[in-house]
Parts: C-alpha cells; sequence; structure tokens
C-alpha cells in the first residue's frame, strides 16, 4: 500500500488485485490430446520441436565457427550501384560473416559528385576523408573527416563531394536485423551522379535536426579518454585470473561493491578511447540499432586487455598488428575489418607497428539491453589490463 501510495498509482486508478478472480481455463477435449504413452512412435520423434531446440546451440557454434571473422581492404568487391558510384560491402551476410543483424560497408565520392537520395533504415557514418555536406531531411550539415553522423530510421539523405579530394566514408546499417524483423523499406528518390549545383537547404550551425536530435558529430566534439586512468588502483588491487563484472554491486545494502570488480569497470584497457557514438546519452544521437560507439586507441608496442564480451565489429584506419580473438590469431591493417562475434569471446588487440592503432568500433545498439538481461550467464569479462609486450608477457 505504501509503494502505491509513493508511487501515486492509486490516483491513477491501480489498486493491489483482489477484486477479482483468475479466470478459469477450459480444456481441450480429451479426444483431442495424443495419447503420452505414444512419445517413442516414429511419428512423434520426428515432430518433436523440442528435441531440435535442444541442438539449437550446438548448431550455432559450428555456424560461427565456419563463418569469416576478417576481411582485408585489398579483398574488397566494389560495385557501383544507383545510389554509390563506388561501393564495397565490408562485414554482412554477403561477405561470409554471421552477425547480430549489423552489416558495414565503405563508400567513395569523387570530386564533383553526390549519392543518390534514398530513404530506409537507421545509418551511422564515419568520415574517413574529403569533405563535403549531407542532406538529413532538407537540412545541410557540413562534414569533413572524423565527422561521425547519425541518419534516423525513415529520413531522406544525400551526400555531395563539395571538396577537391575523393570523399571516402565508412557506413553502419542494420538492414538485416529491420529485415528480419519487416521494418526494412527502401525507397530510391534520386540517382547518383554529376552534381550540377549544390542544393540550397537550411544549415544547422550546431549539428542538430528540428526535433532536438544529434545528427552530426565533429570529431572536437567527441569525448576523449586517456587509458591510463584507473591503472595505478588495478594494480594496486593485485587482481589475478579474471574480473566477474557481475560483482560490482553485491549485498543487500544499496552501494555495497566489490572493490576489485568496481576498480576492473573503472580501468581503460586500451592506452585512449574516443567517444563518438557512445557513452553519456549516446552523444544525443537517436540510433538505437546501429552505432559506431568510438575509437580503441594503442601505442606502438602496447596491447589492450584481455577481456570477453558481446559481438563488436572493428575496422582499422591507422596501425598494423594482429588481434587474438578466440584463440585465432588475425593480423591487421589499415582497411581491414574484423569481426568478434560474441556472447563472451575473448580476445585482445596487438599493435606491433611504429605508429598508434586507430581502431573504429561498431556495434549494435541492442547490445547494451541484451548484456543486462544475459549478464547472469554471459558477464563482461577481465582478464587483465593494457600494456606492452608479446602474447607470452601479455598473459596468454
Amino acid at each position: 500500500m505504501a509503494v502505491l501510495s509513493a508511487l501515486g498509482l492509486r490516483g491513477r486508478g491501480w489498486v493491489p488485485n483482489t477484486k477479482i478472480s483468475p479466470p478459469e481455463y477450459s480444456t481441450r477435449s480429451p479426444a483431442s490430446v495424443e495419447d503420452p504413452t505414444s512419445l517413442e512412435s516414429p511419428s512423434r520423434l520426428e515432430n518433436d520441436f523440442y528435441r531440435a531446440r535442444l541442438q539449437v546451440w550446438d548448431d550455432r557454434q559450428k555456424q560461427r565457427r565456419a563463418a569469416r571473422t576478417s576481411l582485408h581492404e585489398e579483398e574488397l568487391t566494389w560495385m557501383s550501384t544507383v545510389q554509390d558510384a563506388r561501393f564495397a560491402l565490408l562485414v554482412s551476410p554477403e561477405t561470409g560473416f554471421d552477425t547480430w543483424g549489423i552489416e558495414t560497408s565503405v563508400a567513395e565520392i569523387l570530386p564533383g559528385w553526390h549519392t543518390g537520395r534514398h530513404i530506409h533504415g537507421e545509418e551511422a557514418i564515419y568520415v574517413i576523408g574529403g569533405r563535403g555536406l549531407i542532406a538529413v531531411d532538407g537540412i545541410r550539415y557540413d562534414i569533413c573527416p572524423g565527422t561521425t553522423v547519425g541518419v534516423p530510421y525513415g529520413a531522406e539523405h544525400q551526400l555531395f563531394n563539395t571538396g577537391s579530394d575523393t570523399l571516402s566514408y565508412l557506413s553502419a546499417t542494420a538492414y538485416p536485423l529491420e529485415r528480419y524483423l519487416g521494418l526494412y523499406r527502401l525507397e530510391q528518390v534520386e540517382e547518383c551522379g554529376r552534381s550540377a549545383t549544390i542544393p540550397h537547404l537550411p544549415v544547422s550551425k550546431d549539428g542538430y535536426d528540428k526535433k532536438g536530435r544529434r545528427i552530426r558529430l565533429l570529431w572536437e566534439e567527441a569525448f576523449y579518454r586517456d587509458g591510463s586512468v584507473g591503472l595505478r588502483a588495478w594494480l594496486e588491487a593485485r587482481i589475478r585470473g579474471g574480473v566477474d563484472l557481475r560483482q560490482r554491486h553485491v549485498g543487500s545494502a544499496p552501494g555495497a561493491r566489490n572493490k576489485a570488480a568496481r576498480l576492473a569497470s573503472g580501468i581503460g584497457h586500451h592506452s585512449a578511447w574516443v567517444q563518438l557514438m557512445g557513452g553519456p546519452r549516446k552523444m544525443d544521437f537517436s540510433n538505437r540499432l546501429a552505432l559506431i560507439s568510438g575509437f580503441l586507441i594503442d601505442d606502438p608496442g602496447a596491447h589492450s586487455g584481455r577481456h570477453a564480451h558481446m559481438e563488436a565489429i572493428i575496422y582499422v584506419l591507422n596501425g598494423h598488428g594482429h588481434s587474438v580473438v578466440d584463440g585465432e590469431k588475425i593480423p591487421w591493417r589499415p582497411g581491414s575489418s574484423l569481426h568478434v562475434q560474441g556472447p563472451q569471446v575473448q580476445h585482445q588487440h596487438f599493435n606491433t607497428g611504429s605508429e598508434p592503432a586507430f581502431m573504429l568500433r561498431v556495434a549494435s545498439g541492442l547490445r547494451p539491453y541484451i548484456e543486462r538481461s544475459v549478464k547472469e550467464v554471459f558477464p563482461f569479462l577481465w582478464f587483465e589490463a593494457q600494456g606492452r609486450g608479446s602474447e607470452k608477457s601479455a598473459g596468454h
């Protein structure tokens, strides 16, 4: 009763359910129920959906092991479509990857050209090089290298190259997921081609649209974090053998915590991190399905902390090295894509080059919600901090 009063529910008509009884269920006629003694009949076994479900997990693991885990720039198949004059799929079902419903691609726009104008589901864009603009629902947003764009579901959009160099960008969409849900619809309004003129449109100065949603995030507006934050506390805690982040909050008292797990959750497992569509309030982007969450940055000779979590897609923009994903050593270089399948796949990244490694991370916006639901079985695990050295010195 006190809870109802505190929440103001009684004033809205909600009271404890003592007024009515649960409905009675009218069972089917016994004649329509199959004889339970016939469980071992061949017809019963052939149509036993439950036996099939018992096999689902093992079958799924075989499917994942058979799927692709990396793709390099020289392996791309470039194509021309009515939307893009030069386009290539990266991590996608069509290229052999098995994802949660996210796919990535790259596209290039020559100077003086524009993409087609179309409408579809969510899209996240990161500008790799060149300058131009993107028109989203009749508003102009200027873009340059390092710009992140979030195209809301169902928004009409088109890109223009307004510079003297090729405009190249990475795109992340939830096409496979939206198709599975019956939500994907593609409408082509205009085809790609040379730009006779640049459209005169209202210009967004702050990157937001009229509904208060962020559409564009400039590089200097992103959040940066030094990965050394919390490192001393990590070492002082003398954590060994992995940390179960389910133990961050334990006990019945509010705020009761396990110190080691709390410290582990706060440490940076890369040399640095740049938040794009991740972090606080997702930087006001409306995207919920396809996110370009940010950059993982590792110094020359450094390695990330070994950890395990749900699916992530990585695109390397700078640096040379390799990753160890579920025991598989995967080399990477600029233009490489990696797929960390999940759930809870152990992995670690090693920068073996002479310059910082910049790895752009793409993830499903469903991931945080799924992680909360399954964390008792598949927690986010940390096994060690970021540092320097090879696999052997890093604990493998």
